[in-house]
């Protein structure tokens, strides 16, 4: 197995370290350089392996800043358009079927 391969291994162990490089926090290049002098059981990659406190903060902040009125509203929104898709799919279903008269008859038959 080759370098590039045990790197991506590595990686595959620790999602985190894709998070920090979505947020620009370092790069690929830069993690596979220093697995690369390091190894992996490096105190280098300790900040990278364990979760962070601010991310479970920042989405504890966003669970806290929803608005549970505006959440109804939208809810109750949508379910109002199901209720009247079902209703417009009911009506379908019940339409009269058309049966054809008839070649030769006439109305009074």
């Amino acid at each position: 197995m080759d370098r590039k391969e045990e790197f991506k291994l590595f990686v595959k162990q620790y999602p985190t370290f894709a998070t920090y490089v979505q947020n620009k926090n370092t790069t690929w290049q830069e993690l596979y350089e220093l697995w690369d002098m390091y190894g992996d059981d490096d105190n280098v990659f300790s900040r990278y392996k364990n979760v962070s406190n601010t991310d479970l903060n920042s989405v504890i902040n966003g669970i806290k800043n929803i608005n549970i009125d505006n959440v109804k509203k939208n809810l109750n929104s949508i379910e109002k358009g199901i209720k009247l898709l079902q209703d417009f799919v009911k009506k379908e279903d019940t339409a009269p079927s058309y049966e054809p008269r008839p070649i030769f008859k006439r109305f009074e038959d």
